[in-house]
Formats: C-alpha cells, structure tokens, sequence
C-alpha cells in the first residue's frame, strides 16, 4: 500500500482512532474492534513505507498529540480477544518502530514514557510473555517490553524491581543495552536456574504472574472509575512504587550474593554428628567466606 497520501492528510488515521475510543465505551463491540484495529495497523506508517525522516516525525507527532495512542492500545489489549490482543500490540509498535528509524529520540522517549506512567502496559505484556500460549503474542509482546525499556532509565529500574537482580549482569549498566540484549534477557527469564549465586524456576514465575494481573486489575479499575466522574483527567501510574517479591527465594537463606541452601548441606553421620558440606563450586571463594564469617 502506498501511504505517502497519509503523511499530508491524517484525518483517516484519527477518524479511525475516534471510532475505535468510541466502540471501546460500547458492549459486545469486539468484533468491530478486531476491524477498525486492523485497518488502523496496516494505514499506519512504518519504516519499509519509504518515507522521510522528516514525514515520519511529522506523522509520529500529531499521532503523539491527537490519537493518545497508547492508552488506546492498553484498552484494546485489555479485551479477552487474541486477534485483537494481536492488532493491538502491532499498533503499539508502530510508532515506537517509527521513532527509531527517524532517529528521533526525543519523540521516542516521549512514547516511553506515555507506556510507562500512564499505562500498564509493560505489565501487560509481561504477563502475555509468561502466560499466552500463542508464539505469535510471546513474540508480540516481547518486542513491546524491549521497546519500553531500552535506554530508559525508569523501565530499567522497573525491570530490575520485577526480577530478580542476579537475572541481570551485573558488571554491565542494564540501560546500555540494546534491543537484541533485552530479547535475550526475555529468553533468560523462560530457562531455570539452580546455582549458587542465580536462582529462577518455574515456581518463580508462578508468583509474578498473579502479581502482575492484580497490579493491572486494580489500576485498569481505577482508571475506569476516575474517567466516568473526570473525562479529561489522566491515571499516573506510579513506576517508581511497584516491586515483586518472591516468596521463594526467601526460603533459600540468601547471604549477600549466595543462597546457602544450594551450596551448603546438613546431614548427620554415623556417630550421629551433624555435618555441613559445599556441594556446590563457588564462582568467587574469598567473597564468599567473608561473606557468612
């Protein structure tokens, strides 16, 4: 499709971005959702199009302006549809995407931080990551929590309170890294570890997700009820107040950076004397005993 037409007249683009607000107020309007979201995502702009630098940030800011896109999309993939939760999570990306081929970083934040202070999203699609049986949402979703965080110094701090910090190098500044480095921490948080020094099962994750979904829940209320009495008023999610704590790691008497659960075992011999012994290699020895002396 040829959407150079678009860049010098966005009156479809917001016409479209109306009625869908509009069918969100509406019940039993899923289906005209999936549609209108559909034809919204392929008119939308993006960076195969050929479009200048210049156009593109044109179009990004009167999207930024007028199609308050991202409370939008946090609505839209709100709704129990996959093929919506689907049309909604590429239309996010659209924009995000959009910045970064222009180069324009400041726009780019400026999305950022309209996903992290004035949605869930991030959390939405953490639990989508973790939850969804579908391969094409994981991905979805995946590519929409990298692009919340890279290089944002808030979602950094945000994703090192939701995991735990032995997920993360920690010789390296989390906010350096790039897209490719948050895809691969993503694919990290799927494996097991049962070190001495990392632990992250499955049971882990089974603590997040509940977390996550009553974090969105309480905040998707309240938004509601805030714009039945103030239209105009918008919900500020408070990033820097939200932390997970998992219960399970602290059963694993963590000293500094080491869980002594997995290193050091208690049995009794034959003379009926308990005995502890390392059964795991230690990565830094010396650390370790001035660590528990």
């Amino acid at each position: 499709m040829n959407k150079q037409w678009i860049v010098k007249d966005l009156d479809l683009i917001n016409a479209l971005s109306n009625c869908i607000i509009y069918l969100l107020e509406q019940p039993n309007s899923t289906f005209q959702l999936y549609g209108l979201s559909k034809v919204l995502r392929e008119v939308l702009p993006d960076k195969k199009e050929g479009l200048m630098p210049d156009d593109i940030k044109y179009v990004i800011a009167i999207m930024l302006a007028q199609a308050n896109v991202m409370n939008m999309v946090e609505a839209l993939i709100s709704i129990n549809s996959r093929p919506l939760k689907s049309e909604a999570s590429q239309i996010q990306l659209k924009p995000l995407t959009l910045c970064l081929n222009a180069l324009d970083i400041e726009l780019f934040h400026a999305y950022q931080l309209e996903m992290l202070r004035l949605t869930v999203l991030l959390l939405i699609h953490l639990e989508s990551y973790f939850a969804s049986t579908s391969g094409r949402l994981r991905n979805l979703s995946s590519q929409c929590i990298s692009l919340a965080v890279v290089e944002n110094v808030e979602g950094c701090k945000l994703m090192k309170r939701i995991f735990p910090k032995e997920l993360f190098d920690k010789n390296e500044r989390i906010v350096k890294w790039d897209l490719d480095e948050w895809k691969h921490f993503l694919e990290r948080t799927k494996k097991v570890f049962n070190g001495p020094t990392k632990q992250w099962n499955t049971e882990c994750r089974e603590e997040l997700l509940p977390k996550l979904r009553s974090s969105i829940d309480k905040y998707l209320t309240h938004k509601k009820s805030l714009k039945a009495t103030n239209p105009n008023t918008s919900l500020i999610w408070n990033i820097n107040e939200f932390w997970i704590i998992y219960p399970t790691l602290n059963t694993k008497c963590r000293v500094g950076d080491f869980y002594l659960l997995n290193i050091i075992t208690e049995t009794v011999n034959e003379n009926g004397k308990t005995v502890y012994d390392i059964t795991e290699s230690i990565p830094d020895p010396l650390k370790f005993w001035k660590v528990i002396i």
